[in-house]
């Protein structure tokens, strides 16, 4: 999602890109982890409930709203 077009005025893009934002941290947490040999079950278990439900909103909502 951009910052520019006002698109995150709109309810559902707003949350999509707080989840973006939030994946984002959790997955750089996890390069992170990895990198340095550290075990990152807290990260993964807290990344893993935004997978599925994020994708079928993008999938149901967003994606045939664009097409």
């Amino acid at each position: 999602m951009c910052d520019y077009c006002g698109c995150r005025s709109e309810p559902e893009i707003a949350a999509l890109s707080a989840d973006h934002e939030r994946m984002l941290t959790l997955t750089a947490g996890l390069r992170h982890a990895h990198a340095a040999g550290i075990p990152a079950t807290e990260l993964f278990a807290e990344l893993t409930p935004f997978r599925e439900p994020h994708s079928l909103r993008e999938e149901r909502g967003l994606h045939p709203a664009l097409a």
